[in-house]
């Protein structure tokens, strides 16, 4: 009798100590997936705010170019301008949410409102250098963000 509630008593603890160990691995696993959706996400907002920050820049730089050349900018001209605006900060605001404490955020809060200061450019070449400056800026700060998301 006593042999038998030794073997039931191993079987129990058997089984009670291999449960745990899929619990154990099942929240690894689980904290694992979770840790590369977020890195996922933050990759994709990165890549997003790059396609928006060079739009935005863009339709900046064509209202600017036509401001020096024929005095105005054409009412598309200016649709075009704000909605690349509030593009860029859209997607600036998903990366401040996804990389708050990130220098990354910080960077691209300064690239949003370098493009916005080019209106102030006093003329094409002023405004050309201004975009390339903004261009390389763009580069580094997705350099960087790619090391970081690494």
């Amino acid at each position: 009798m006593n042999e038998t509630v030794a073997a039931l008593l191993g079987v129990a603890l058997g089984g009670a100590f291999s449960l745990i160990g899929q619990w154990v691995g099942s929240s690894r696993s689980h904290r694992f997936a979770r840790g590369e959706t977020d890195r996922q996400a933050r990759i994709s907002a990165v890549a997003d705010f790059s396609r928006a920050l060079v739009e935005y820049r863009m339709a900046a730089l064509t209202r600017g170019m036509t401001t020096f050349q024929r005095g105005a900018a054409s009412e598309d001209q200016l649709e075009t301008h704000r909605r690349a605006r509030a593009t860029a900060w859209h997607a600036y605001y998903r990366i401040q949410m996804l990389l708050p404490e990130s220098p990354v955020a910080v960077g691209a809060r300064a690239l949003v409102e370098e493009v916005g200061d080019l209106k102030h450019a006093t003329n094409e070449e002023t405004a050309d250098q201004q975009a390339d400056a903004i261009r390389e800026r763009l580069t580094a700060l997705v350099t960087d963000a790619a090391r970081e998301l690494s």
